[in-house]
């Protein structure tokens, strides 16, 4: 995983030139200006594009007592003046548990509208905003199927659908948190920023969302000690990304 966004990063670093050349310092000159320089001044320069995409990782991230390491394969933003606007980002990664039912693959997509606070370093800006997203969770060693009573009124008789092979459990959830992140100039256009994100998982483990019911395969699952391992937690994020 790792490799793959190296490569997309080298990638996208020979192709952002020519794709956002506003952002590029080195402008051509025509042989007149470079005759007369002074009417370098007079020239139009068309303004920089606020539209940054970038790649990122988290190696610093809790989902409760669990460690969380993630790679953000896309973000897109947009920062001018007093906004900075993560438009859409999308993480995907591991967590790691003590316990070996809470293991599990985590995917996360977010947007957060921050505002610049103040400056700092020279080069650095400090935004806030509120975080808003979708985050997946699959639990690799939780096997489930899924049942739905449809009984109809009435009828004495319990009729259930179910699905008839067991699975790893996934489950979904809208979240709501907090984004800080400082953002430094670098050189050409480029940006690194630093982000720090809190929010709150909200996803069922005894239904999906359609009212269908969870059969767990393994009845030591539902112990307390490991039940407590699945459920809902807050999230702590720390990312790292490059932007151009």
């Amino acid at each position: 995983m790792i490799i793959l966004v190296g490569m997309n990063l080298a990638k996208a670093e020979d192709y952002s030139p020519q794709r956002f050349n506003q952002n590029n310092d080195e402008k051509q000159k025509s042989e007149l200006v470079l005759q007369y320089p002074e009417l370098e001044k007079f020239l139009f320069v068309p303004p920089k594009a606020p539209i940054y995409i970038g790649l990122g990782v988290s190696p610093l991230g809790l989902v409760g007592s669990k460690y969380l390491f993630s790679v953000n394969f896309f973000q897109a933003h947009y920062i001018s003046g007093l906004w900075d606007i993560e438009l859409l980002s999308a993480n995907v990664g591991k967590i790691f548990s003590s316990n070996k039912f809470g293991d599990g693959t985590h995917f996360f997509a977010r947007m957060s509208p921050k505002i610049n606070v103040m400056e700092f370093l020279g080069t650095g800006r400090l935004s806030i905003g509120p975080l808003v997203g979708l985050e997946l969770v699959e639990f690799n060693q939780v096997q489930v199927k899924i049942n739905k009573d449809v009984t109809p009124p009435g009828q004495a008789t319990e009729e259930t659908l179910t699905t008839t092979n067991f699975v790893n459990l996934t489950t979904f959830g809208f979240v709501y948190g907090v984004s800080l992140s400082q953002t430094f100039d670098l050189p050409k256009g480029r940006k690194l920023k630093i982000s720090e994100m809190y929010y709150v998982q909200n996803y069922d483990l005894d239904k999906t969302r359609y009212d269908w019911q969870y059969e767990y395969a393994n009845s030591e699952v539902e112990e307390p000690e490991n039940f407590q391992e699945l459920k809902s937690d807050k999230v702590i994020m720390i990312e790292f990304s490059y932007l151009f």
